[in-house]
């Protein structure tokens, strides 16, 4: 195609695409002209010429909405109506592509015109590369008016579904179109009052799922008019047995959800190919708002199970949805059943939380009263029993660290809950793993170059600060040259401990590495000793934190001391985080929401039970001793000793003007 066309097409200039044409108005027929510029009309099958992807002069006027020449180009040859481009799309797709109804009517027009059948099936339902039609096209632009035109024309030309499956009507839900799915709607119901059935196929989409699939993703309006047009559609579902409201459930779509079971309350009682409930799907998500929308509607969700016998509580606890566990436990007597109930396998809710490790939600549960914690599964095993076998083949360097296990089993212990009905011993032999060494030592290995790294980065940091002190020092003409100019401040003697106990406790954890490093031990030596360098990494961190702060108090001075003290209380703050610390608080926490703390010791449990529950809370009581007397010791330290430092300096000084005193009087 001559490129003076090509390019009037795309500037939308039609008089000049025209003049090069020779089509125009002043021109009754065609004639040769003398301007090169023409296309040689002289030629035959000039009219049939094509653009690189295929368009022909036709695709070029439909695209750029040159309703005139459109006309004219098809009384001339009206074989440019049916001709596709390589991508098989027809004038009549660039028409409904671009959004010009006008052209789009022509076209319709110029089809009646030729007066054949076949003809306006080919122009109306023509398909290109993807099976698709124009009405697909003016779905997806958002063309309503044109949409409107080819469903007036062709009521079944809805019904033309692409190669994936899908319909215009679909497609138009599935963008959020609501105006194409207004007029999509109005068409259908033009259909059905002239008795033509609107099958599945007008509203299908792929993998089974219908137009409403789409819908309730998009918008409440869009929902509730296909809900109007077709109540039906709620009920339908796709390939995997999942109706809209499993797809509300999974998004979280509360107010959607509140329209579906409006129309609806039995749709809550729909399965999937699963065996889940809406309400399952939502629990999985942790969608709490979904969850109330479902069971305000259908208050016997909470008894609906799933293909493997659980509750939604179970998907909740197993997918650690804490927010789903504490709707449920907040309420004392309403959902009893769901919080001890067994799945298949004999699982109640907290049995899948502590296996998923998931925290939070196993906090939850367990300071809940109406939970118990001696149900069995149907493998025997109680939770006590579970959160053994977890402690059994924790490899954990410090076992300090353990995430679930630790606290969860120093709770248990606690509360007196029960082991299964077994031998101990055997027990233990059947369900710890042989540690592999080879392994262990690669464990072992990476944690010292981690914690190896940790320590000598706080050692360097530490090192130099005791040469670059805050405030500098004297100037030479001063009677203490060469000392610090804060030295007599108290904060500055509490940064120069903190800040020596720091170096001291790195450099120790990195000579236990070092040793642990080129010992030819066992793994059960060198993690003895990667634990003793972790806890000395811990001590240090912490007086690196407290000598920064200390730092910055005392370089602020009088002027800035608010910004100090600021400085100090965060350091505080920082400090006071640790992973122990945490586990103690959850213990806490379960321990006096389900009994407090005056109610421990009442004689409610065999005498056996409560002998080895109160042997427990010794050993807790003498572990939170040994951890607040580390945690305490740097900052005891940093106070401490510089107090002890000047209370030895006065007792010094009086013995030394004691000592003074009496040699002048002897002499």
């Amino acid at each position: 195609m001559d490129t003076e066309l090509l390019i009037a097409a795309r500037q939308g200039d039609e008089s000049r695409f025209a003049h090069l044409l020779g089509l125009e108005d002043n021109k009754s027929q065609i004639t040769i002209d003398t301007d090169k510029r023409r296309i040689a009309r002289d030629e035959p099958d000039f009219l049939l010429g094509v653009t690189y992807t295929g368009n022909s002069l036709l695709h070029l006027a439909a695209s750029s909405n040159f309703l005139d020449l459109a006309a004219k180009i098809w009384r001339r040859e009206t074989s440019l109506l049916v001709t596709p481009n390589k991508v098989l799309e027809t004038p009549l797709h660039c028409a409904a592509k671009n959004g010009n109804r006008e052209m789009a009517s022509f076209f319709i027009g110029f089809a009646y015109q030729m007066g054949e059948e076949d003809i306006m099936e080919e122009v109306l339902r023509a398909r290109n590369k993807d099976g698709e039609t124009a009405l697909h096209e003016a779905a997806r632009h958002n063309h309503a008016a044109v949409a409107e035109l080819l469903i007036t024309a062709d009521p079944r030309l809805a019904s033309v579904t692409d190669e994936q499956g899908i319909s215009p009507f679909y497609l138009a839900s599935s963008l959020g179109y609501l105006d194409v799915v207004h007029e999509m709607v109005q068409g259908f119901i033009r259909i059905e009052e002239n008795r033509i059935e609107v099958s599945k196929a007008y509203y299908a989409g792929p993998d089974g799922q219908t137009a409403l699939h789409a819908a309730v993703l998009r918008s409440k309006e869009m929902t509730e008019k296909l809900l109007t047009w077709k109540p039906l559609l709620a009920k339908l579902s796709d390939n995997g047995g999942s109706t809209p409201l499993h797809f509300v459930a999974s998004y979280g779509y509360d107010k959607i959800a509140e329209v579906l079971l409006k129309c609806d309350h039995s749709l809550a009682y729909l399965h999937d190919s699963c065996g889940s409930f809406p309400v399952h799907v939502a629990a999985k998500m942790g969608h709490v708002r979904v969850i109330e929308e479902i069971m305000y509607g259908c208050p016997d969700s909470d008894e609906l199970l799933d293909a493997r016998g659980r509750n939604f509580l179970h998907v909740a606890a197993q997918e650690g949805r804490y927010l789903v566990v504490w709707l449920i436990c907040r309420t004392t007597s309403k959902h009893k059943s769901m919080k001890n109930a067994r799945d298949n396998d004999g699982n109640t809710p907290l049995h899948l939380a502590m296996d998923s490790g998931h925290e939070w939600t196993v906090e939850h549960l367990m300071q809940d009263k109406e939970v118990s914690i001696n149900i069995s599964n149907k493998k025997d095993l109680t939770l006590r029993d579970q959160s053994a076998l977890a402690t059994f083949n924790d490899k954990t360097i410090f076992p300090k660290f353990q995430r679930v296990n630790f606290w969860v089993e120093k709770s248990m212990e606690m509360l007196g809950a029960y082991y299964g009905a077994r031998r101990w011993d055997q027990f233990v032999d059947d369900h710890t793993t042989k540690e592999d060494e080879e392994k262990e030592n690669e464990k072992l290995s990476s944690a010292i170059q981690t914690i190896g790294l940790g320590s000598v980065l706080i050692a360097t940091a530490t090192f130099a600060a005791a040469f670059t002190l805050p405030g500098g020092y004297r100037a030479d003409d001063h009677p203490e040259s060469g000392s610090p100019t804060l030295a007599d401040k108290y904060a500055f003697k509490a940064f120069l401990v903190s800040d020596a106990l720091g170096f001291f406790f790195s450099f120790h954890s990195t000579m236990l590495l070092l040793f642990c490093a080129v010992t030819s031990s066992g793994p059960h030596l060198k993690k003895h000793f990667v634990s003793l360098a972790l806890q000395f990494i811990i001590w240090a961190s912490r007086c690196t934190t407290i000598s920064f702060a200390l730092a910055i108090y005392v370089v602020s001075g009088s002027s800035n001391i608010f910004l100090g003290l600021l400085v100090v209380f965060v350091g505080c703050v920082v400090i006071q985080y640790n992973v122990v610390r945490r586990e103690i608080r959850l213990a806490h926490m379960v321990i006096s929401a389900r009994q407090g703390w005056k109610k421990l010791f009442q004689n409610k449990l065999p005498e056996a039970t409560l002998r080895y529950c109160r042997a427990a809370w010794c050993r807790y009581a003498r572990f939170n001793i040994i951890y607040l007397a580390e945690f305490c010791l740097p900052a005891v330290l940093t106070v401490v000793v510089p107090l002890i430092q000047d209370l030895v300096l006065l007792i010094v000084g009086r013995v030394w003007d004691i000592g003074t005193a009496v040699v002048a009087y002897i002499n």
